[in-house]
């Protein structure tokens, strides 16, 4: 901590050390200075400028660190809650948002934390709005909900909730058209923030669109945020599909052994029976080694595939 506090420190004197000798309205301020000229005078385009300019000469660490500096001297200025610095990050992140080269720039003004007590505003969330409707707004939108703290659909207006609502089950549903435009990823970000977006009948269509097998770590994700219930329902269904090595990852990830004790004795077993089927003793006995329950059965297997000698070696060492 004393380190990160003497770093701090450097940055500070750093900026203002570099602040001497420049005038009010210099076009060649440093990046924290120049960012909260640009706002306060509502210049996107050159707000973006400047990020583009700092992504470019340092990194993104670098120009996250001096938008969040830009964040507070704008807050020192305004002496209150009432610094619209967040809500003009926000301005400039619409018409960046999808933008092909500014995808850094659109991470950056999306990550902003705004100052502490600063809530969305109902323009803010009509920005917002218009955001999920556009390449990679839903992503970004998730991003800025995380950012701004938004946990409850309450602190959303009616028009926005329907609006994000929407575009996530519109997500979904192109996510399972033929060309699967739709990013299962974007629609876990957003249910990451805010769980209670959808209703029951939603979600089961979100689970039963993306838990396809393809992509079962998003699919966990998402189901990582849903009611005991409806966690148990995600867990049946991967089993009625046979999923069993789905059944067991579900399991562990979602905390539900004591509801499903024998996922991975199942899983083991139905994975035992395909290796013997493939002729792979190898494979079959390692799924069996550290599962005593299995033993006898792998061994009656491997005799069938005509594995009588490692058959008999198992047998006398099991």
């Amino acid at each position: 901590l004393p380190r990160l506090y003497a770093r701090r420190h450097e940055l500070k004197t750093a900026v203002a050390h570099s602040m001497s000798g420049y005038t009010a309205g210099s076009t060649d301020l440093p990046g924290p200075y120049a960012l909260v000229g640009h706002a306060e005078t509502g210049d996107c385009s050159a707000f973006v400028a400047v990020l583009q300019n700092l992504l470019g000469q340092t990194n993104f660490r670098a120009a996250g660190q001096a938008l969040a500096e830009a964040a507070e001297e704008a807050a020192r200025r305004s002496q209150g809650p009432e610094a619209r610095f967040p809500s003009f990050v926000l301005e400039c992140l619409l018409p960046v948002a999808g933008q092909k080269g500014s995808e850094a720039v659109a991470a950056l003004l999306a990550d902003l934390n705004p100052p502490k007590g600063f809530k969305l505003q109902t323009r803010d969330q009509t920005l917002l709005g218009q955001l999920v409707q556009k390449p990679a707004g839903l992503k970004l939108s998730a991003k800025v909900l995380g950012a701004w703290h938004v946990a409850n659909t309450a602190d959303l207006t009616p028009e926005f909730f329907a609006e994000l609502r929407d575009a996530v089950m519109a997500e979904v549903r192109e996510g399972a058209a033929d060309d699967g435009g739709g990013s299962p990823a974007n629609v876990a970000a957003v249910l990451a923030v805010l769980p209670s977006l959808l209703d029951v009948d939603s979600l089961r269509e979100v689970i039963e669109t993306t838990d396809d097998g393809k992509r079962d770590d998003i699919a966990e994700k998402i189901a990582s945020v849903l009611e005991q219930d409806m966690k148990i329902w995600f867990v049946k269904r991967r089993k009625e599909q046979g999923r069993l090595r789905a059944v067991f990852k579900a399991v562990n990830a979602l905390g539900l052994g004591e509801h499903f004790p024998n996922a991975e004795l199942e899983w083991r077993t139905q994975a035992l029976k395909n290796a013997l089927k493939h002729g792979s003793r190898e494979a079959a006995i390692g799924l069996v080694f550290e599962e005593s329950r299995l033993h006898e059965a792998c061994v009656v297997g491997l005799a069938d595939i005509g594995e009588l000698e490692i058959a008999q070696e198992l047998r006398e060492a099991w």
